[in-house]
């Protein structure tokens, strides 16, 4: 999925899961947020509507930890896109005090921090962002990922506030793109 290839993901998704039967939930997961991620990066809005909703019921039955916190980020932005936030939001709220009463570990928190990122501009509420963006900056020196996303969203909160500077939307980009995030 990361690299920009959605009919190969496609394909090896529908190999892996060809025997639905013996399928986990935890697997289920994984597949339902594979199939929304996909839709969200390469398909039309419909196509992110119907993963959506194929995707909602893996809410109601997951409690995540810290292995699924990529997965939540994932379903977070999803939610924004698709207008169901309410679905999403005791999820995050949970996995952020998680975060929190861990001190934060890069390694674990910086995809939750980024789907906040990205809820707050989806959502237009640059006063949301904030939070997300300090605990960035904050695991930026001994973190790459964390330190492209905080330059990446340092960008975007200013074109959000109408300074747009070229060279450093590109510098930004492509960082997150090197990271795997080509599409953010």
């Amino acid at each position: 999925l990361n690299r920009e290839h959605p009919h190969e993901a496609r394909e090896k998704l529908a190999a892996a899961t060809a025997d639905a039967a013996s399928i986990s939930p935890r697997d289920r997961l994984l597949v339902d947020v594979l199939n929304v991620a996909i839709a969200r990066r390469h398909g039309q809005a419909s196509d992110l509507m119907m993963a959506w909703q194929e995707s909602r019921h893996c809410l109601l039955r997951t409690r995540f930890d810290l292995y699924t916190f990529p997965l939540l980020g994932e379903l977070v932005v999803c939610a924004t896109k698709t207008g169901d936030l309410a679905l999403v939001e005791g999820h995050l709220h949970g996995a952020l005090a998680i975060d929190e009463a861990l001190g934060s570990p890069p390694l674990w928190s910086v995809h939750l921090r980024w789907a906040g990122i990205q809820q707050a501009i989806l959502l237009d509420r640059p006063e949301s962002l904030t939070p997300h963006a300090r605990a960035l900056l904050a695991a930026a020196s001994s973190n790459k990922l964390a330190a492209k996303m905080a330059r990446a969203g340092r960008v975007w909160t200013d074109v959000m506030t109408g300074v747009v500077d070229p060279d450093s939307v590109e510098k930004a980009a492509f960082g997150l793109g090197t990271a795997g995030l080509a599409w953010d």
